[in-house]
């Protein structure tokens, strides 16, 4: 059963959903972000230009670019967008950072202008220490098969983290 809460972050509702997919659909994503020749590319940014931070990405399907990774055929991932139900998916890029000493906050941002009405999904692959948070001081904890929605408008950000060896989550942007 999913466990469904709302936190008010900046006039606009964050939605936070728990065991969002079965379980049995949350492990083949796990077995498929986690199989040893799943192709990571390293990105020597992950907000800007400026900041001194790396990570790794793979994109999965980016209708800007007209670009659909083989690995957005895989069961576990239509599963994710089934559950998701989006009339139009924008963009859907899985992120990988890795453990620090000290936890390290990615700069404010949002996915795309704020007059372009869509929403922002992240999906959480593993538990850990890291967080993804919000201006107003309000922040979701990395919890496995957790999946948070919000407006494309409102500023958020991430972290690392300190726990475990990668913070793995899979960041959505659909109509």
């Amino acid at each position: 059963m999913s466990k469904n809460k709302n936190t008010e972050s900046n006039d606009k509702i964050v939605k936070v959903i728990d065991n969002f997919l079965s379980e049995e659909d949350h492990s083949k994503l796990l077995e498929l972000f986690y199989h040893p020749s799943f192709p990571w590319f390293y990105s020597d940014k992950i907000i800007s230009s400026e900041d001194n931070h790396f990570h790794f990405v793979h994109v999965l399907f980016d209708s800007n670019n007209l670009s659909v990774s083989r690995m957005f055929d895989e069961y576990a991932v239509k599963a994710l967008m089934k559950r998701i139900d989006a009339k139009a998916l924008i963009k859907v890029k899985a992120n990988c950072t890795t453990r620090t000493e000290n936890i390290i906050k990615t700069d404010f941002h949002i996915d795309y202008p704020e007059n372009f009405e869509s929403t922002t999904g992240i999906y959480y692959i593993n538990s850990n220490n890291g967080y993804t948070f919000f201006e107003d001081g309000s922040k979701v904890e990395s919890v496995a098969n957790r999946f948070i929605c919000f407006p494309v408008g409102l500023k958020h950000a991430g972290t690392n983290c300190t726990d475990e060896k990668t913070r793995r989550v899979i960041n959505i942007n659909y109509f």
